[in-house]
């Protein structure tokens, strides 16, 4: 039984070692506008003494607010290639975390480490609607986009969050990202 208990440990645990272990990126701080600038009314001038001319007078600058600092939404994927986001999900290792087919499966109901991502573009299609979604996305490409950068957005029911790696989105370059959600679209 020891035995038995001990052998569970080590496999638990070099199936989470090749996950990425679980460990989770610290999230990054929200991206804040700054506050605008107040303006303010020019100040009352004093009537100038009868004996002195009237200084002149000037209309205040306008200040404009400054520009909204950008915010980084779930990249959208109309750029993307399928072909090439196949050849990313087929790679052993991408940067230092195990490819996608290392934990998914690309076969209806079956589990390596994550869920299997048959009919993924079709299910895509509706989770952002879904009551329970608590992420950013508003389409499928959003909701894809955003399973991959930030993978405890929405984690499918039987399944822990921190299992899948967090640093895709660092690894990942935009157009590879696009490509790759292009491919998970087609997976109908």
């Amino acid at each position: 039984m020891i035995k038995r208990s001990v052998f569970v440990l080590v496999l638990l645990s070099l199936v989470l070692a090749a996950c990425g272990g679980g460990a989770q990126a610290p999230a990054p701080a929200p991206t804040q506008a700054p506050a605008p600038a107040p303006t303010q009314a020019p100040a009352p001038t004093q009537a100038p003494a009868p004996t002195q001319p009237p200084a002149p007078t000037q209309a205040p600058v306008p200040t404009q607010a400054p520009a909204a600092a950008p915010t980084q939404a779930p990249a959208a994927a109309p750029a993307g290639n399928a072909a090439n986001g196949k050849a990313l999900f087929a790679k052993p290792a991408l940067d230092a975390a195990p490819g996608c087919a290392a934990c998914h499966s690309l076969e209806q109901g079956k589990t390596i480490v994550g869920p299997s991502l048959a009919g993924v573009g079709t299910r895509a299609a509706g989770a952002f609607a879904e009551a329970e979604y608590k992420g950013k996305a508003k389409s499928a490409q959003e909701w894809l986009s955003e399973s991959i950068v930030d993978p405890n957005a929405a984690v499918v029911e039987g399944f822990q969050p921190g299992i899948m790696p967090q640093a895709f989105g660092k690894a990942l370059t935009d157009q590879e990202l696009n490509d790759l959600v292009a491919y998970l679209l087609t997976l109908k």
